[in-house]
């Protein structure tokens, strides 16, 4: 799956989050993919402000984008592509089911292939390994 995905002219079709009082914090962003040598795209805008877009390339590891953004309470829109899958997500609102009931301080989004597809999990600060992520 080698190649060049872009986010290019595609974004002004998918939904965005709009600032308000549903706000949570934002730490280090994950992805996983079991497949080496996958290119995602990653787009994340907080209070819809780009504050982060890059291409990375995942291999076997787990990959950590530690925050460049202030990860004071906001909403935000989490935009990747692959070269078959694109998909964006509103964040708290499209994954409040995978926060749970935890009512942590701050929450890692990890972007994972499973068999089924690409999806989003939200992981609580406080159930990862630590040094494993940051705030």
């Amino acid at each position: 799956m080698a190649g060049t995905v872009s986010l290019a002219g595609c974004l002004e079709s998918l939904p965005s989050a709009s600032s308000g009082e549903n706000g949570i914090s934002l730490g280090t962003l994950f992805v996983n993919d079991h497949h080496d040598g996958v290119h995602y795209q990653i787009q994340l805008e907080r209070d819809n402000e780009v504050v982060y877009h890059e291409e990375i390339e995942v291999g076997s590891e787990r990959e950590a984008i530690d925050p460049t953004w202030s990860t004071e309470p906001a909403e935000y829109t989490l935009i990747f592509a692959t070269a078959d899958t694109m998909r964006a997500v509103s964040i708290p609102d499209d994954v409040e089911r995978e926060m749970g009931d935890a009512d942590a301080d701050c929450y890692h989004p990890e972007i994972t292939r499973r068999p089924h597809g690409i999806v989003v999990d939200m992981h609580p600060h406080e159930e990862l390994v630590i040094d494993e992520g940051v705030c």
